[in-house]
């Protein structure tokens, strides 16, 4: 009995111990999570400088100061589709599905020339590219023929850069038009018509705004002069995602100003009257990622 006693005793005594132990909990690490970001960066400024030859058509000019505020747009990955199509897609400006088709309306009146000159001397539809103008890329601007246009995109804002596409073929007096679909844009981002170039740095340049404004001037030796200072027109379709139709026609030192079908302004120059090299410009102001594209260009040589 004695020792059964002294057994229960010590029983009850290692119990107590156990029961008076605070076992250590566990603790969860703390540890901090880090993500990287893979961002592409355009920052390239670089001019590009045009040698006079038949075989580059692509002209930059006005290379900005120093204290010229540069606007980069980047570019953001997308999932391809089923039919994926290559195209310049920055964050600033989300772009057109490229399958769709701006049509410009054009009004039929005696006095539109693309109705009263009968069949063209050229057109160019844009459903391959071999109609002579410049396709290629560089730090500012994508030219490249898609979807059965000629489709120019400035991919950074540099206030007074104009980028430009010129052809190898030349006329003297004609009547030239070209219908364009003008993507997202703002205020004064601005695209026209270059023509009577007597090489691929100089010609007339015919200009639309963002912003309902149309202009001419020439480009000569580095330098434009106003034949036409900046004028709002309501014949022309401001804003994004709309499509115009510019022509212009020149005979001699006469030259007048079409805008969907209709005359808007006659001239008399005569700092380009001989023969000359034509196409399209782009200037994005205002808006990185701004994009033209031709859906079809034309013109008829006069007497």
């Amino acid at each position: 009995m004695k020792n059964k006693i002294t057994l229960l005793f010590a029983s009850l005594i290692v119990i107590g111990m156990f029961s008076a132990c605070n076992l250590p909990s566990a603790k969860l690490a703390a540890t901090d999570s880090v993500v990287i970001v893979d961002e592409d960066a355009v920052a390239m400024a670089v001019q590009l400088t045009l040698e006079a030859s038949d075989e580059d058509y692509l002209l930059e000019e006005n290379t900005p100061s120093d204290d010229t505020e540069v606007i980069e747009a980047t570019t953001t990955e997308e999932l391809p589709t089923e039919t994926p199509e290559p195209q310049a897609t920055v964050t600033e400006t989300p772009t057109l599905n490229p399958t769709e088709t701006l049509t410009p309306t054009p009004t039929e009146s005696m006095g539109d020339p693309a109705v009263n000159l009968g069949n063209a001397s050229w057109t160019a539809d844009f459903s391959s590219d071999e109609e002579g103008f410049y396709d290629g890329d560089d730090e500012h601007t994508v030219i490249e023929v898609q979807n059965n246009a000629l489709s120019l995109t400035s991919t950074r804002v540099i206030p007074g850069w104009h980028t430009w596409s010129m052809n190898y073929r030349t006329f003297k007096n004609a009547y030239f038009e070209a219908e364009i679909a003008v993507y997202q844009c703002s205020g004064t981002d601005e695209y026209g018509l270059v023509f009577r170039g007597p090489d691929y740095s100089s010609g007339y340049f015919y200009a639309a705004r963002c912003n309902g404004e149309y202009s001419l001037r020439t480009y000569k030796d580095g330098e434009y002069e106003f034949v036409a200072a900046w004028q709002y027109s309501e014949l022309l379709n401001s804003g994004s995602n709309q499509a115009n139709r510019l022509g212009v026609k020149m005979v001699g030192n006469e030259i007048k100003l079409y805008l969907n079908g209709e005359l808007v302004d006659t001239f008399s120059n005569d700092t380009f009257t001989g023969s000359g090299h034509f196409g399209f410009f782009i200037a994005a102001y205002e808006t990185a990622g701004f994009r033209i594209e031709i859906d079809r260009a034309r013109y008829w040589e006069l007497n």
